[in-house]
């Protein structure tokens, strides 16, 4: 039994070892990736500071909001309204700006494209999705609190505490509702320079629209190959290779 142990603990060191030392150099190529994009950038040398950019974000999964803002002033300056929408979507998402909002619908108003409307609400919903997990962690933290102190209340006077038993319900039904509750639906960008909006999710299905790329519409549901969208308040269909999800 304790040379089991003995093996199994030596197993363990080594795995976590060999994987710490695995992620420390996939950093340090990393690291040197966005130095070196960064210096292209610098160098005005756009093109090819974004292919590494795009590689980082999108190979790696690794990303700050600095590069998310070079690559969507790269695209602009491209004339690709779509992708630059697309990265300035991104830049939101971690840096919850408003003027990152006004940037988009003047963007948007330019080039004729719907979807960037904004108003105080829609601001207040997204700060709450961001900190979604921060509230509920809070929430579920004080409730684990108020039940110590009721078991605590409990002990001492053999009677249990209505009032700190009902707190504690509240609170965990708070955290509950929160964490399943979402208050915007996922966004996506119509990427392609010709898009067919169909009214069901079949190539038969009738046409509804066709509109070029950039229009930003909120996403209901998936089918296979078809997302399913909200276009001019109804619902409609676009094939999944002409929309990329706003999502990190």
């Amino acid at each position: 039994m304790k040379r089991q142990n003995k093996f199994l603990i030596s197993f363990l060191t080594l795995f976590f070892t060999f994987t710490t030392l695995c992620l420390s150099e996939t950093y340090k190529e990393l690291d040197k990736d966005i130095v070196l994009a960064d210096s292209l950038f610098q160098a005005r040398k756009y093109t090819q500071s974004f292919d590494l950019y795009h590689d980082i974000l999108h190979k790696h999964s690794a990303y700050s909001p600095a590069m998310l803002i070079k690559m969507a002033f790269i695209k602009e300056g491209l004339s690709d309204y779509p992708s630059a929408l697309y990265y300035l979507n991104l830049y939101y998402q971690v840096s919850a700006q408003k003027k990152v909002l006004e940037k988009m619908e003047k963007l948007a108003e330019t080039h004729g494209l719907s979807g960037y409307n904004y108003d105080d609400l829609e601001y207040f919903q997204f700060v709450y999705k961001k900190n979604k997990w921060i509230i509920v962690t809070a929430l579920a933290a004080i409730a684990l609190g108020l039940m110590v102190w009721t078991i605590i209340e409990k002990r001492k006077t053999q009677k249990v505490n209505g009032s700190l038993s009902i707190f504690v319900v509240v609170f965990l039904t708070l955290a509950f509702v929160m964490l399943n509750f979402s208050p915007q639906k996922p966004k996506g960008i119509i990427q392609s320079p010709v898009t067919h909006i169909m009214e069901g999710p079949s190539i038969g299905a009738e046409v509804i629209d066709v509109i070029k790329g950039g229009h930003r519409v909120n996403i209901n549901d998936r089918k296979d190959i078809w997302v399913e969208i909200e276009w001019k308040n109804n619902r409609a269909y676009v094939h999944k290779n002409h929309l990329k999800e706003v999502r990190l």
